[in-house]
């Protein structure tokens, strides 16, 4: 098959999206599929491995999802496609996965991030008078108005969001969960790494060590993570003692603060954006997650093939997976600060979590990168086939419905 992949930025290091999309090109490519990137921008070398397309990017951050959708139209409109797989918001695609979920619900589960009422109120505002949302849903309505695509949600949270905001047909939703490199992310990382990076920063084997990942500090909920560490510090039994390890490229000054007027700055560790990810996986002993917002987090994922137990909230797809008490636990509230501390307290018992953390290693192998491969390229198939029997179709019904200068 001659394959579009459909994505704003290409990327072995950026988010969980752009990394999944080069896994998935290099399956594709491997099983001798022909493959084209459409981007913003890509990987260095490339088009050493793929056929690369570039798509302008505007200079004005409220016309660039817009700019990004005419052109790849306009792209995939100068040479026949078998398929084209689109991460990011296109309208001319036949399968749509969308990394970011459904817009509009996105924005009513961040506001809750905002901890200032005042703030809150005038982010409302703003995002009620901001062309820039109000072109991103017109786009989003022009996709989900579509009757001749299939979309890929990654959580059941999401599909439920898609059938809340528009009229889709249920049918045309197939709910893929992210796969995880069950090879990298493993049980038997804890024999090497454990002790190397508690002994790095200072931590006893016998410290309950928390794990936080995030680039977006503010919608992944650190802030709830703080409140609820200056609660543990006060509930917490003598002779017990607990860290927290900070990863990823968030600004971490403004949570040093409120750490420090928390009263658990001491507790706090920022490590900044790392790239052996496993090694912390391997030496933490639970991730908190008390997440506003996330599709379906591969920290979660990765953390649970790392024997992890996690904490995280109904607002996580990933969340899904873990059953409460089992493998895990699920927060309904992000700021139900009482709740996330006592969870976590309790993983201070070593057996408890231990088995806990086997149970999740246990749960996410039916959820490989492998088979989250082979269900994409299988539902690729079958609907190049459907396309092929319907074929020759007009191209012009996939327009957007709204016309704006480029």
């Amino acid at each position: 098959m001659k394959i579009a992949i459909n994505i704003e930025n290409f990327s072995k290091e950026k988010g969980g999206a752009e990394v999944y999309a080069v896994g998935l090109a290099q399956a594709m490519a491997e099983r001798g599929h022909e493959v084209h990137i459409l981007a913003y921008s890509w990987y260095k070398n490339c088009e050493k491995d793929f056929c690369c397309h570039k798509i302008p990017k505007a200079l004005f951050r409220t016309f660039r999802d817009l700019k990004f959708t005419r052109h790849s139209q306009k792209e995939l409109g100068k040479e026949k496609f078998d398929l084209c797989l689109s991460l990011s918001r296109t309208i001319k695609t036949e399968i749509y996965q969308p990394h970011g979920g459904v817009h509009k619900a996105f924005l009513q589960k961040e506001l809750k991030s905002f901890p200032n009422p005042f703030i809150k109120l005038t982010k409302s505002f703003l995002r009620k008078i901001s062309l820039r949302h109000f072109l991103i849903n017109r786009i989003e309505e022009d996709i989900f108005n579509k009757r001749d695509i299939i979309v890929v949600a990654l959580s059941k949270m999401v599909r439920s969001d898609i059938l809340s905001f528009y009229e889709f047909p249920e049918d045309k939703i197939k709910v893929i969960y992210n796969g995880v490199d069950l090879k990298k992310f493993s049980l038997e990382n804890k024999n090497g790494y454990r002790n190397e990076i508690r002994n790095r920063h200072s931590i006893e084997d016998e410290d309950l060590l928390i794990l936080f990942i995030a680039n977006n500090f503010r919608l992944k909920g650190l802030s709830n993570l703080m409140h609820a560490a200056a609660l543990m510090k006060k509930n917490i039994h003598a002779g017990f003692k607990f860290r927290v390890l900070v990863l990823g490229g968030g600004k971490k000054s403004p949570y040093e603060r409120l750490a420090l007027k928390l009263g658990c700055r001491d507790e706090f560790t920022f490590i900044g954006k790392i790239k052996e990810i496993e090694k912390f996986y391997a030496a933490a002993d639970v991730l908190a997650q008390p997440t506003f917002y996330d599709v379906c987090s591969l920290a979660t994922l990765e953390a649970m093939a790392s024997g992890l137990p996690v904490v995280t909230t109904s607002h996580n797809g990933s969340g899904e997976l873990i059953n409460d008490g089992e493998n895990g636990f699920i927060l309904d509230d992000p700021l139900n600060f009482s709740e996330l501390s006592k969870k976590l307290l309790i993983f201070l018992d070593r057996n408890f979590r231990n088995k806990v953390g086997a149970n999740a290693r246990k749960k996410v192998e039916n959820h490989s990168i492998h088979k989250n491969t082979e269900e994409i390229l299988m539902l690729c198939e079958e609907v190049t086939q459907k396309k092929r029997k319907i074929e020759p179709q007009s191209r012009g019904r996939n327009l957007l419905r709204f016309e704006l200068s480029p």
